[in-house]
């Protein structure tokens, strides 16, 4: 293990792949199977013309090399075997935190109000696979094909919690190869505070009770030696972290993943909307691109520090409207130093339709500074 926390970011602009049509969001876990698990939101995905609120899909193998997008080669793993797509009067569940612990996939579906195909998004169902995917149940046992798009509270794991919306957003903490570096018996997760995005939530659970709500325990606060106080009671929880003030609703869905060689915790999140640029609260989101920051910590509930922060977010073009940040928890160098970061992009076409020209899967290497 080393003691180096790193200092700055470099990306490698070569590096840069797009793949597949359409989608976006992209939490992302590594498998026992030593497969990747992607969530793919408002798209098509690699899939023909097939529109989806929500797929999951298999990815197989390394990194494409810069200009190879057909060498990365992700298999389509239907999210719901032999369930129907809604009706096109029914929409608002959209996939997010996803992790593989002891040959399970756990996965949480987040509940938009009233059928809305956006914001706000009030709550989340929790389903799982012991079977890489070909089967799903809620967390009762029930099948999930039947009652993914029921709107009963019964079938929710979290619903208006606290009249915040809170952990209806929802990721994992990521500890490599189906969770087998994790240094202790507990699952991590974190989520905005819903109408306060801009405060981190952090709950945990004990990685055989993932689907028993009462086994979730909430921060509520450090102490003077930075360790955590958790409490049952999510009414009592406190911010984790706070980001800056006054972005969109759909800002500040962290991606952390367990660094190993560097025996740190790497955080990459963003905001949406950009002060100014739009109200908090529409629905639209992407009137311009978004910022990036990334964080280290050495616990999942921190402190943690800023070591890179871009408030307007630019890859490769100005016109980018860039998003929903995401990191490989499989794809990192041997000594910690490189790592895949993935995005989202809503940028527009030449005829002034968003989310068009880059809206997949776009990934690059980007190098830890030191």
């Amino acid at each position: 293990m080393t003691t180096r926390r790193p200092i700055g970011l470099i990306f490698d602009s070569a590096s840069l792949v797009r793949s597949g049509r359409s989608g976006d969001n992209w939490c992302i876990t590594w498998a026992d199977d030593d497969h990747q698990y992607t969530a793919q939101d408002d798209g098509c995905g690699w899939g023909g013309t097939t529109y989806w609120n929500n797929r999951v899909w298999r990815i197989k193998g390394d990194p494409a090399a810069p200009g190879l997008a057909s060498s990365f080669e992700p298999e389509f793993l239907g999210g719901y075997p032999n369930y129907p797509l809604p009706p096109s009067t029914t929409g608002g569940w959209y996939g997010y935190g996803i992790v593989s612990v002891d040959g399970t996939l756990y996965h949480f579906v987040t509940r938009c109000i009233d059928d809305h195909w956006s914001l706000p998004f009030v709550g989340a169902k929790l389903i799982s696979s012991t079977d890489h995917g070909d089967s799903w149940l809620l967390h009762d046992g029930r099948l999930a094909q039947d009652l993914c798009f029921d709107q009963d509270p019964g079938a929710m794991f979290f619903l208006h919690e606290e009249d915040t919306w809170a952990f209806s957003q929802i990721s994992f903490v990521q500890c490599g190869k189906d969770n087998s570096d994790a240094k202790d018996d507990y699952v991590y997760l974190y989520s905005p505070n819903g109408k306060q995005p801009h405060e981190l939530d952090l709950a945990r659970v004990p990685r055989d009770r993932i689907r028993d709500r009462s086994a979730y325990e909430f921060f509520v606060s450090h102490t003077r030696d930075g360790k955590a106080v958790w409490y049952a009671n999510i009414a009592y929880r406190g911010p984790v972290h706070t980001f800056p003030e006054g972005w969109g609703l759909y800002s500040w869905l962290p991606s952390v993943v367990y660094n190993k060689p560097l025996d740190l915790y790497i955080m990459t999140t963003g905001g949406t909307q950009r002060p100014g640029t739009g109200e908090p609260d529409d629905a639209y989101m992407h009137y311009e691109t978004g910022s990036l920051g990334f964080y280290w910590a050495e616990n999942p509930w921190g402190p943690w520090t800023c070591f890179y922060y871009k408030e307007e977010w630019i890859n490769d073009s100005y016109e980018n409207r860039l998003y929903q940040p995401k990191l490989s928890p499989k794809w990192i160098s041997d000594n910690g130093r490189d790592m895949t970061l993935i995005f989202s992009d809503a940028q527009k076409d030449p005829r002034g339709r968003s989310h068009t020209v880059n809206y997949r899967w776009n990934q690059m290497r980007v190098r830890l500074v030191f």
